[in-house]
């Protein structure tokens, strides 16, 4: 037999490892977010916790993958305590995230924590839209003039990633969906939903890299606010950008900079629960800026 280059040898004698890398390992259970809000209910928890629980060969265990775990919503996270502290036997627990900020605090500890790669985002799309220079204005008694220009361009940015989703989606509809709409319309409200959640899917995928990189901003300040030298910042490209007024800022205070995280966590927690995103912004951007 051949299969993905491997010749000679049956799928089965193949090392699991290999299997899981090919698609073949029948004892794999997947979890990944889905619908247009990109987010794993406590409904999908529940079934994938249900299929770790079917018996399985005493020879193979089960391997059960949480992708993209930042998705989980706060109820599936807590249904998911349980089996993550005493998984059923013979089963392993992954779950990959590039955002473990998202996951509970009760839900990290559970968990060994294995970098994969070196936590170091690339944010060299959002650089272009000056959001860093928007970010480091965003002070300490600026007042609300201040918090509510910076909200509108923040706004500007998301409004500029919804159209990339929609040409980047839009772009590669099936035309043997429209072909079909043709003889049957009642497939056309079908594939115009579908169409309508994957456009917000992926806007939601880019959305998320902003919030990524405002929270990274913040963190940053908050290792200046420490007195971390420059040269040992995880991104000191952040600052590359910034316009001559705003190089040389002195970082926050400490107690500034732990409140600024809190009003991020904030903003990362309304805008996953659907608060209108004008509305996110400018409760941040205020909170920040207040006199």
């Amino acid at each position: 037999t051949s299969l993905d280059g491997v010749t000679g040898v049956q799928t089965c004698a193949l090392p699991i490892c290999t299997r899981l890398a090919i698609g073949t390992y029948p004892e794999r259970i997947d979890l990944t977010p889905e619908s247009k809000s990109r987010s794993i209910v406590v409904e999908r928890m529940r079934e994938f916790e249900s299929r770790l629980n079917l018996t399985a060969q005493a020879s193979r265990p089960k391997i059960g993958i949480v992708a993209e775990a930042e998705c989980m919503g706060i109820e599936a996270q807590n249904a998911f305590l349980k089996t993550l502290e005493e998984p059923p036997p013979h089963t392993v627990l992954m779950l990959f995230t590039t955002q473990p900020r998202r996951l509970l605090a009760t839900i990290r500890s559970r968990c060994q924590t294995i970098a994969a790669l070196q936590n170091h985002n690339d944010y060299a799309d959002l650089r272009q839209y000056g959001l860093f220079a928007l970010l480091a204005r965003l002070r300490r008694q600026q007042g609300a003039a201040v918090g509510l220009a910076i909200s509108s361009r923040l706004q500007a940015v998301f409004a500029t990633l919804q159209d990339q989703a929609q040409e980047a989606v839009g772009g590669d509809a099936d035309p043997r969906w429209a072909e079909l709409a043709e003889s049957d319309k009642r497939l056309v409200k079908v594939i115009e939903e579908r169409q309508t959640n994957r456009v917000t899917a992926d806007y939601v995928r880019r959305r998320r890299l902003v919030e990524d990189a405002i929270a990274a901003w913040f963190l940053q300040e908050r290792l200046r606010a420490a007195g971390v030298s420059p040269a040992l910042l995880p991104h000191p490209e952040f600052y590359a950008d910034l316009p001559d007024d705003l190089r040389h800022l002195a970082p926050p205070e400490p107690d500034e900079a732990d409140e600024n995280l809190r009003l991020v966590n904030d903003l990362t927690r309304s805008l996953g629960a659907y608060v209108p995103e004008a509305l996110a912004l400018d409760a941040f951007c205020l909170a920040i800026t207040e006199k």
